[in-house]
């Protein structure tokens, strides 16, 4: 649950409810998966990430953002964690207001080609967050040759 929620929001507050605006299906026809997330827009992601990490023909690689380390959700972050010890599966999260030992400094988009030159270009992405960082991310994919049809997304 979200620190904005627990914290911040008193009884009678009115929130803004947003549905998904972007696509978010795929032919499954990859054995290689990049999955990109911010704050909790991880939540459609770690289903994906459960349903992928069933097979072991997957390599997956998840890059997850948050604001600073204490908005992580310790479990979640101790989930990957434990997952990322397989070859398989890497796992980074980035901090954009703090450094921390455990994570990357700065956004998402700015990791993404370190991430990928390690990796291919036959890949499948699912981008999930905010308009703004998943219109920055698209065309950053498709400038390190990520096929436009193997880019996945849903907007918050």
């Amino acid at each position: 649950m979200s620190h904005y929620l627990t914290q911040v929001t008193q009884i009678w507050d009115t929130l803004q409810l947003t549905w998904a605006l972007g696509h978010y299906t795929d032919s499954w026809s990859h054995n290689t998966y990049l999955l990109i997330s911010v704050w909790s827009w991880l939540s459609p992601n770690l289903s994906l990430f459960r349903h992928l990490s069933t097979s072991s023909n997957n390599t997956i690689h998840l890059i997850h953002g948050e604001r600073n380390f204490q908005e992580t959700i310790p479990e979640i972050h101790e989930y990957f964690q434990s997952k990322s010890q397989s070859p398989q599966i890497s796992y980074y999260i980035t901090l954009s207001r703090e450094n921390h030992p455990e994570a990357k400094t700065w956004y998402v988009q700015e990791h993404i080609p370190e991430i990928l030159q390690k990796t291919w270009t036959d890949v499948s992405c699912f981008i999930c967050g905010l308009p703004k960082m998943v219109d920055e991310v698209r065309p950053l994919l498709e400038s390190l040759w990520v096929v436009k049809e193997n880019i996945n997304f849903e907007k918050y």
